[in-house]
């Protein structure tokens, strides 16, 4: 082997294992790999080279996993904080964005990026209801979202009351669809979101 690459295995080694090496495994394998290139005849030179390059990576891995692992450990640590009765404290906010999120991964411009925790079902008061030619139902609810509609029968027999609040319950279905239940309606109604 050239003195050359020797140097640039030295640089190598000395750069890898500068960051991990506190460990004692490290420092061995670094010192094993040093060792090596004092060797005078090529092919053994090669042969130790090979099997200390092999011996670093173990160790590089190791040290890498146990950092990995006390990261972990020393996280979990972490209590919650508790409030005056001794109960942990409820996370603000968490809810309103689950609500808000609700049924939008139908809307294109509000698909999530991350699949989050997510609700069975949502209730809240609509502000307004109303029904095109074909009596199929648009609901837009005091939280901001608008449901439409997709089944071609109509649940809403009676007219639908102008300036009355009416709760709805939307629930998840199966592939991904909802259920809307509209108080004072006899059947629950398969919809989408579409805002």
């Amino acid at each position: 082997m050239k003195p050359l690459m020797a140097g640039e295995i030295l640089i190598c080694v000395l750069l890898t294992g500068s960051a991990l090496a506190q460990e004692p495994p490290m420092e061995k394998a670094i010192e094993e790999v040093l060792a090596c290139i004092a060797i005078a005849s090529d092919e053994q030179r090669l042969a130790c080279l090979d099997a200390a390059a092999a011996r670093l990576a173990r160790a590089k891995a190791e040290a890498v996993q146990q950092k990995t692992a006390d990261a972990a450990f020393s996280r979990s640590d972490i209590a919650p904080e508790n409030n005056e009765a001794g109960a942990p404290r409820e996370v603000v906010g968490t809810v309103t964005q689950s609500i808000e999120e609700f049924g939008a991964e139908s809307v294109h411009e509000l698909r999530a990026e991350k699949k989050k925790e997510s609700l069975r079902e949502i209730t809240a008061a609509a502000t307004s209801i109303h029904l095109n030619s074909r009596r199929r139902a648009t609901i837009y609810l005091q939280n901001g979202q608008v449901w439409r509609q997709l089944d071609s029968d109509s649940a809403f027999h009676g007219h639908v009351t102008p300036n009355r609040s009416y709760v709805v319950t939307i629930k998840r279905a199966a592939l991904g669809s909802y259920i809307a239940k509209v108080e004072g309606f006899s059947r629950p109604i398969r919809v989408k979101r579409i805002k």
